[in-house]
């Protein structure tokens, strides 16, 4: 929604655009592919960030992540905290070492676990509430 707003600058104003429902459940599984690629635990994101910075530095941004995604819940918006308790119960977990965590990563490798990090920030940049009140949406986390 940010980068449509970005796009369409003001012609959003006045209009409700209402989502089909494969449109929604589009956006629901890019949510949910956003969460997996969160860098905690269990997670592809987890095992992205083991793979990248070793799993000691992995550990702690895990840890970090898993602590910010508390917080927005507690102070941006509470359906955050659901979420959560979903991915400290599920993913939170330490699991099995990887076979062989010695060679380091090619460049190719590299360049594709900052590409899902960057595409984790993509999709989980916020919505800013002007854009809600110009759709005509209730603000969720106001």
């Amino acid at each position: 929604a940010t980068l449509a707003s970005l796009g369409l600058g003001d012609n959003l104003t006045g209009h409700v655009i209402l989502l089909h429902p494969l449109a929604f459940a589009g956006w629901l599984g890019l949510l949910v592919t956003a969460l997996n690629l969160l860098p905690i635990g269990q997670l592809d994101g987890g095992h992205i960030s083991d793979a990248m910075f070793g799993q000691r530095r992995s550990a702690m941004i895990g840890s970090a992540a898993l602590v910010a995604l508390f917080g927005l819940g507690i102070f941006v918006w509470s359906g955050l905290l659901f979420w959560a308790f979903i991915v400290w119960f599920i993913a939170g977990r330490k699991g099995l070492p990887p076979l062989n965590d010695i060679t380091p990563l090619g460049a190719g490798r590299l360049a594709l676990g900052w590409f899902a990090l960057a595409t984790l920030a993509a999709i989980l940049i916020p919505v800013p509430h002007e854009l809600f009140e110009s759709l005509g949406i209730p603000c969720p986390y106001l």
